[in-house]
């Protein structure tokens, strides 16, 4: 058994209107700052506020907005280099898991290095300046651990960024920021974190502790998708969803993502999918694959999934291993695609999805070995 070290000295803040809390917390961590953004978060109007409330304490604030959906390693050699020249003593990352993901790269190595290239081979030995993270979707799978998943920019592969321990300074979950998804698409977002702490389960990574808050999260987070669908515009299912997906965080910490997770960041690094589409069709799939090898975790599963339903739950009794088939009356309800080929991806583009996926250090450790043929093996039944 692996020993259970659990080491997050940074805050976190969650709650609705979080974010108004963001200049006083900063207070102490110098003046000049870079946000790092993207378009979507700007038009908004939350990053001028973020902007606005740090300017009246007397901070610079240079802003970089170019980390949209199709964002590489380019992008963050920019974004490093602007850093690197306003002497920065403090990154603020404001947006989805893509550009927070770039803004820990900028947090960790801007004083050091000025391409991701030099930051990959630096690793954790950086020196980082403090860094406040501040996700728009109200959620981030990689929130305390010690990498981030960044895209490449010549051949747009995934690359594995090692960052030193610790370097988040402070984290704030405002569920108000989320407010600009529609409910199909937040549902997605909430789907995907279901299968990040699905996976978290299965992990051999998994103790009684990240148990007990992954399963919560599954728990809370599927009640919270039938009543974003039911009431997109309703801000409570989405606070009650920015709380379970930092239990999902937290949980993660100690454990790890598997195969679903993997194909999402790769699919999305080639091919520009969202990684929320691509993990909400690879759940079931998921759950499917690894029944028969953790029949107890998947029982618990389909019991969180259910989150209550009656009918769900006599199902769940009278097939102990139900937990594919209520994500799939899940999905169902969220209108979203349900197999791979409804996001445009061909059978060509999974196997190279399967190659790359195949080199995640976190597939070493799931409940059974998996490599290349076996990842293509589960794409082909989710395409």
């Amino acid at each position: 058994m692996h020993d259970l070290v659990y080491d997050i000295p940074g805050r976190a803040i969650v709650g609705t209107d979080s974010l108004s809390r963001l200049a006083a917390e900063a207070a102490s961590y110098g003046d000049r700052c870079v946000l790092l953004t993207e378009s979507v978060v700007r038009e908004s109007g939350a990053a001028d506020r973020v902007v606005s409330q740090l300017e009246r304490t007397g901070k610079h604030v240079i802003v970089f907005d170019e980390l949209d959906g199709g964002s590489d390693s380019s992008q963050i050699n920019h974004a490093l280099g602007l850093a690197r020249a306003g002497r920065c003593e403090l990154v603020i990352g404001m947006g989805g898991m893509r550009v927070l993901s770039a803004a820990r790269v900028v947090a960790a190595f801007n004083s050091q290095v000025v391409t991701v290239r030099e930051a990959m081979a630096l690793g954790a030995s950086a020196r980082p300046v403090p860094y406040i993270e501040v996700p728009s979707s109200c959620r981030n799978h990689l929130m305390f651990k010690d990498y981030c998943v960044v895209t490449g920019s010549a051949g747009r592969e995934p690359w594995v960024v090692k960052l030193p321990p610790n370097c988040m300074s402070l984290a704030l979950f405002d569920a108000k920021l989320s407010a600009g998804l529609s409910g199909k698409s937040y549902a997605a977002v909430l789907l995907d974190t279901i299968l990040a702490s699905v996976e978290g389960m299965l992990s051999t990574r998994a103790n009684a502790f990240s148990d007990t808050l992954l399963v919560n999260a599954i728990a809370v987070l599927s009640e919270c998708i039938h009543q974003v669908i039911a009431a997109p515009d309703d801000i409570r299912p989405r606070a009650r969803a920015a709380e379970a997906s930092f239990m999902s965080a937290l949980g993660l910490a100690t454990s790890m993502q598997g195969a679903g997770g993997a194909i999402a960041y790769t699919a999305n690094a080639y091919f520009d999918v969202p990684k929320s589409w691509v993990g909400t069709v690879m759940l079931p799939y998921v759950l499917d694959y690894f029944d028969s090898v953790r029949p107890e975790k998947s029982r618990r599963i389909a019991q969180a999934l259910a989150g209550g339903d009656r009918e769900h739950d006599d199902a769940i009794e009278r097939r102990n291993h139900a937990a594919s088939a209520v994500s799939r009356r899940l999905l169902a309800k969220t209108g979203l695609p349900a197999r791979l080929r409804e996001l445009d991806l061909s059978l060509d583009d999974l196997s190279r999805v399967a190659d790359a996926a195949a080199d995640f250090e976190t597939l070493g450790f799931l409940p059974v070995p998996v490599g290349g043929g076996e990842l293509y093996d589960l794409l082909k039944q989710a395409w």
